[in-house]
């Protein structure tokens, strides 16, 4: 019968509704709980170690040159053409609207690409950007080592010829 045909299908609906409902009401409570609750010790996120860098200036920086502040990492490379400029703008405005707080944190940006990426090229590079940006810099082993530390994974890719010649960049 098309009646019970039709009971069936909003009994089913209704049951898959509420059965969602549910579902997500607890995971809600749960969620709220877990906000809560202390992290133990041993289960922290294994992010960060040690630095071996050097800035714009050429001087040599450690994890150390920071002090206790909070540090936001970024890894990218000054001849990338939109996403890095655009979030070092983006970092520049975060800072800004700290205003006092930024004091307290350490913007950093690491190149991945250290051959390209002299400190002088840095010096050049962040002129638009706010000055509490530190630049940084290394050796291939160096970049390496910093990214393993942060779980950063990049790669260089070779473009076809003339490729690059028809983005536009944006920075230097």
């Amino acid at each position: 019968h098309p009646r019970h045909a039709l009971r069936r299908i909003v009994l089913i609906t209704l049951a898959t509704a509420l059965t969602t409902l549910v579902i997500v009401a607890v995971d809600y409570v749960l969620e709220l709980r877990r906000d809560d609750l202390p992290v133990a010790p041993g289960t922290e996120a294994s992010i960060g170690g040690p630095l071996e860098l050097v800035d714009a200036d050429g001087a040599p920086v450690t994890e150390r040159s920071f002090g206790d502040r909070h540090r936001l990492l970024f890894f990218g490379f000054t001849h990338c053409p939109h996403v890095c400029p655009g979030t070092l703008a983006r970092l520049s405005e975060v800072l800004r609207l700290l205003d006092g707080g930024a004091d307290a944190v350490a913007v950093v940006f690491i190149t991945v690409d250290p051959q390209r990426d002299t400190p002088a090229r840095l010096q050049s590079y962040r002129a638009p950007f706010d000055p509490r940006i530190h630049y940084l810099t290394g050796t291939d082993a160096q970049i390496a080592a910093a990214a393993a530390a942060y779980g950063v994974s990049y790669a260089k890719v070779a473009l076809p010829d003339g490729l690059l010649s028809r983005i536009p960049k944006t920075i230097g």
